[in-house]
């Protein structure tokens, strides 16, 4: 979305909260019989997912600081989303208030604190899904950007939710990020160039696209048999679906022939393309299940980098301070885990290992490691917490035990469902 002012946007919202109210009566509240105006009681609260950079001041108020993901709207930045909500659902004259400013990986975390039955606290909630972002429980005792609060609670059981927006986690170091010849073309011609490189190799916005780019490049080479018709996706940026994609990686491994002919037939219709080969199918299939394992070894190498930051591995598996630890020596740790998600050289990992079934393994709190996640790459591709768990194993400091003490769970509808649970638990 595109617009010079954010009243549109935020006017839109609250009418869609509007028709939700009208359709559900029962939620309607009642003025406060002593007073002539209603009691912040009888206000419904509202838990605002907002899936955007900006900076928390408190649970209810922020500032926005960008967009991202195709979106521009420069009148909402410096402004607080939470106002813009409360102003766009004042002039629909409802009675609800925005009690909660959270966005869709903290609302992740809370709703898999709130549903797990693990004794301690799950430790990450991510969003591997149109975006990707992550939030943690960090000690405040360790959070640099409060040095007046670092003090007090240096002593204390004290901890806080950190929002990494770790989609922009390389836009500083680019080169530390596995990338292709395609992934530099989508970045540059996207609306953000060299920024959210991350975010640009694991979201379902844009593998899609990277797909596009790829099988046009091998048309061109006539690597492939097929021909785009007329108005083909092929043509049009962004317009290959990743469900597309997921759906061609899951058939990767596929053996019976009848299968591949309707892959093709699908392959047909959704690309709008003629001369669609086995051969053809079977390439694109490889392509999609390459796209889609880099994605899930990306995310389980920022996984990875969250655990062992935390030191939450520590209880179980010793391991040297971080001071003791060079930058070369962490430079080749990283480089290890960039060669088994890139496949440089290729240089192909092959890595078979049975996944330690955590249920069954983990025996106290300080065992298990919690991770919540929602979207629809980790949902709906069979193979993304597999993939996620091979890179785990190869970081030096997890790997095999460390691994198989991470517990890993889908938390469906989890933004929402957080955001919701913060709202009411705002007096």
């Amino acid at each position: 979305m595109v617009n010079e002012k954010h009243e549109p946007l935020f006017d839109f919202v609250a009418q869609q909260i509007a028709c939700f109210l009208d359709e559900n009566p029962e939620m309607d509240v009642t003025d406060n019989v002593e007073s002539n105006a209603p009691a912040p009681a009888s206000f419904i609260k509202l838990g605002f997912t907002f899936s955007f950079t900006y900076d928390s001041h408190s649970v209810s108020h922020g500032t926005m600081l960008q967009w991202d993901k195709g979106w521009d709207i420069p009148d909402a930045i410096g402004r607080d989303p939470c106002r813009m909500l409360q102003d766009a659902i004042d002039r629909q004259k409802l009675r609800v208030r925005v009690t909660a400013l959270t966005n869709d990986s903290v609302g992740t975390l809370m709703a898999k604190a709130y549903t797990s039955s693990e004794a301690s606290s799950p430790l990450i909630g991510a969003i591997f899904g149109t975006g990707t972002n992550a939030a943690y429980v960090e000690d405040l005792s360790r959070i640099e950007k409060l040095p007046q609060l670092k003090k007090k609670f240096q002593s204390e059981d004290s901890v806080m939710v950190i929002n990494t927006e770790w989609g922009a986690w390389f836009d500083g170091a680019p080169s530390a990020l596995p990338g292709c010849t395609y992934d530099a073309i989508l970045d540059r011609d996207s609306p953000t160039p060299g920024d959210q490189l991350f975010e640009k190799r694991t979201s379902g916005l844009y593998l899609g696209e990277l797909a596009r780019l790829a099988i046009s490049d091998m048309i061109a080479c006539n690597q492939l048999q097929m021909t785009p018709r007329l108005e083909s996706p092929l043509e049009k940026p962004y317009a290959i679906s990743t469900s597309f994609l997921t759906m061609l990686a899951a058939s990767v491994e596929e053996s019976n022939e009848a299968k591949w002919k309707s892959l093709k037939e699908s392959i047909t219709n959704t690309l709008n393309a003629d001369n669609v080969s086995t051969k053809d199918a079977k390439v694109l299939s490889q392509l999609a299940a390459a796209i889609m394992r880099r994605t899930a070894q990306l995310a389980g190498a920022t996984i990875a980098a969250v655990i062992i930051h935390t030191g939450r591995i520590a209880p179980v598996i010793s391991r040297p301070k971080s001071s003791m630890i060079s930058k070369r020596e962490r430079w080749c740790q990283w480089e290890a885990l960039r060669s088994l998600v890139c496949g440089r050289g290729r240089r192909q990992i092959v890595d078979d290992t049975a996944t330690l079934d955590s249920d069954s393994t983990l025996n106290s709190a300080t065992d298990c490691i919690e991770i919540g996640i929602d979207g629809s790459l980790f949902e709906y591709y069979p193979k993304f917490e597999e993939e996620i768990r091979k890179a785990l194993r190869t970081v030096p400091r997890i790997g095999l035990e460390g691994e198989s003490r991470v517990k890993i769970g889908l938390a469906k509808d989890g933004s929402s469902l957080g955001a919701a649970l913060i709202a009411q638990s705002v007096p």
